[in-house]
């Protein structure tokens, strides 16, 4: 959302509120951009913010350890 000065002065508390849900607020000065307001900490998580840094896991960790590989791991035998 974009707002002029004036505006975001008058509205600073519905911003600030907006920019905590989420949404990302320029503020203008004679239609230039010059201030952003973005919230630095989320009350709730935002989704796809770890896209592209979460490394796929191996499938072999899925399934279930056999009981030799259970006895193994408990006798330090890994």
């Amino acid at each position: 959302m974009k707002c002029d000065v004036h505006y975001a002065k008058t509205n600073l508390s519905k911003l600030i509120r907006q920019a905590e849900g989420g949404e990302e607020i320029i503020i203008t000065r004679r239609g230039e951009d010059i201030v952003k307001l973005t919230c630095l900490s989320r009350k709730t998580p935002q989704f796809g913010t770890l896209r592209g840094k979460v490394k796929p896991i191996d499938e072999s960790l899925l399934f279930a350890m056999s009981d030799q590989e259970a006895d193994d791991f408990l006798s330090g035998n890994w």
